[in-house]
């Protein structure tokens, strides 16, 4: 998935308020965005670890904004591609 690819559908749900927050899944786990960081054309979005604080929905966009044709990835421990998302009790998880 592409950050052009999120920032359509964000540009959807955030409209109609369907979505407050983005989460990333990793197995039967849920984290929100801890940070985002781009490099050789890719956006990777790292999960929270801790009592860290979860991206702001505004920072996530400005990222994708600026990064549009950049590959997504997510993070725990090691960078994995995102293929897809879903939508659950508001949140969009990816």
């Amino acid at each position: 998935m592409r950050a052009t690819d999120l920032l359509t559908i964000l540009s959807i749900d955030l409209k109609a308020e369907a979505v407050n927050e983005i989460q990333l899944a990793f197995g039967d786990q849920l984290k929100p965005v801890g940070q985002l960081v781009s490099a050789n054309e890719r956006l990777v979005l790292i999960a929270t670890e801790g009592n860290q604080p979860a991206v702001e929905m505004k920072e996530i966009i400005t990222q994708l904004m600026l990064h549009k044709h950049f590959k997504l990835y997510k993070q725990q421990q090691d960078p994995e591609p995102i293929y897809g998302c879903r939508e659950e009790k508001k949140r969009l998880i990816l």
